[in-house]
């Protein structure tokens, strides 16, 4: 994410926005992009479209200052009075301007030199049309290698900080704009994917999203549910991630992901009432630990973040508990690729979501349900949302569930058979619904995976099971 460089305010370490790599904080970027590449690790990136003010101050050995040249070139939000509107983020210090993207020459500016040549090292363009307007020595190129040597995607951050009062290039008004922002920035980075011939090697996740972010993102686009605090509740913790694919789903955002631990940290002393008093919002090993069974499961893209406050924070690898949780949990989330590429191609042709509620199959009564879903119509699962918790509630429907970390049967013939069940750290609830033919099929493939299918275990004695209704009833059901 700091591949453009870092800066330290109020909030934490922040990157620089400054979209071109720093190759003094990261020295020998080239040759390791490269040893990834041959051993096949694709690179991601960060940008959004902002530009930091001050680079001179925290980058002097910059190539290009991209607020110098987007305000020279008239290519930034304006106020009222011709001036350029300056914003800060999370803190006073961290000033920037934003490119006016409904400028198309001011998009294709961004296109072409940020992401084009800065990202993907096709710099022609940019060299010839676009080239920077301070001198300096040698040719301008991407820093991260020769033509055509960039990395293959990009965490599209931002796009729904548009103030209300600015001065747009369209003649619009912020007001009526703000909404469909995230998705004029989801245009930018779908069009700058669609336009390479082997499109489908990039990929670009984003933040912010309005109702046709999902089809100008169509090419290399995805969407992750923002900047969560490194918390357990309902309001902007883990419980909240959970309600965020739901609506999201239902929303034509068929893609989405979290930050595995959260993002945003807090230590803060005031005075509250007269009483010095100390926020203090962080990581645990247990809550990293729930956060990583959701996203193996839910998430169409597992992906972990140091957070705000990297120095200060736990991390995934800085115990042996930890590192162990993350290798199962990454291995488990790639058992479930043979199902989530199934998925991903209903989502492509009728837009379902990979999470659903339970609403989706089992009945309007389950609707605005937040505490458990369905992956496709495959597995089921009810995370923990509470730290010391060993159970969890979970409703499960009419029909026989299997439990995937025991083999057992729950047979349910009953409408609202809710019941508490067994969800350790490491095991959290999850259920296949036997009756569904495919959810059999891939459930084995993770048995499988897991070493669970051994000659007379409970597993693989499930498959000969004789199943409660006939092959005309099972395919009665599946159309």
């Amino acid at each position: 994410q700091d591949w453009a460089g870092k800066r330290v305010d109020s909030f934490g370490s922040r990157v620089l926005w400054n979209w071109e790599l720093d190759g003094e904080f990261y020295p020998g970027w080239n040759e390791r992009v490269k040893e990834w590449e041959e051993e096949g690790i694709r690179t991601l990136v960060y940008i959004n479209p902002c530009l930091s003010t001050r680079v001179e101050e925290f980058k002097p050995h910059g190539r290009r200052n991209l607020f110098e040249e987007a305000k020279e070139r008239g290519f930034l939000i304006m106020r009222e009075n011709g001036d350029v509107y300056v914003q800060s983020s999370a803190s006073d210090e961290f000033q920037f301007g934003t490119v006016d993207l409904t400028d198309p020459e001011a998009r294709e500016w961004y296109i072409e030199v940020v992401i084009n040549c800065n990202i993907m090292c096709s710099c022609t363009v940019a060299n010839t049309r676009y080239p920077p307007l301070k001198e300096f020595e040698g040719d301008v190129k991407c820093g991260m290698g020769g033509e055509g040597e960039g990395v293959k995607g990009w965490m599209a951050d931002f796009g729904e900080y548009l103030p209300f009062d600015v001065v747009l290039k369209d003649g619009t008004d912020g007001a009526r704009r703000h909404n469909d922002w995230p998705r004029l920035w989801a245009g930018v980075n779908g069009e700058a994917v669609g336009r390479k011939k082997n499109w489908k090697e990039y990929l670009f996740f984003s933040r912010s999203g309005s109702l046709k972010s999902p089809l100008v993102a169509s090419k290399g686009g995805m969407f992750w549910v923002g900047d969560q605090n490194t918390a357990w509740d309902g309001n902007d913790g883990l419980a909240s991630v959970l309600t965020a694919y739901l609506t999201a789903g239902s929303s034509g955002f068929s893609l989405t992901h979290s930050d595995v631990g959260g993002y945003t940290s807090l230590n803060v002393t005031g005075v509250v009432d007269g009483e010095e008093t100390n926020v203090y919002v962080g990581r645990t090993g247990e809550l990293i630990k729930r956060w990583m069974e959701l996203s193996a499961v839910a998430d169409c893209m597992m992906r972990t973040h140091e957070g705000n406050q990297a120095d200060k924070q736990l991390q995934v690898w800085d115990t042996p508990d930890l590192i162990a949780s993350l290798k199962f949990w990454t291995d488990f989330h790639v058992l479930l690729h043979p199902l989530r590429r199934v998925l991903l191609k209903e989502a492509s042709k009728y837009g379902w979501p990979l999470v659903r509620g339970m609403w989706y199959d089992y009945g309007m009564e389950s609707f605005g349900m937040n505490s458990q879903f369905m992956l496709g119509k495959d597995l089921l699962m009810a995370p923990v949302f509470t730290p010391g918790a060993e159970t969890v509630e979970i409703w499960i429907p009419r029909g026989e569930w299997v439990n995937l970390w025991t083999c057992e049967v729950t047979s349910v013939e009953v409408p609202d058979h809710v019941v508490e069940v067994e969800a350790p750290v490491g095991r959290p609830a999850i259920y296949v619904p036997w009756g569904e033919k495919r959810a059999r099929k891939y459930s084995k493939k993770i048995w499988e995976g897991l070493g669970m299918m051994e000659k007379g275990g409970r597993c693989e004695e499930l498959y000969k099971w004789k199943m409660p209704w006939s092959k005309k009833d099972e395919g009665e059901r599946e159309l």
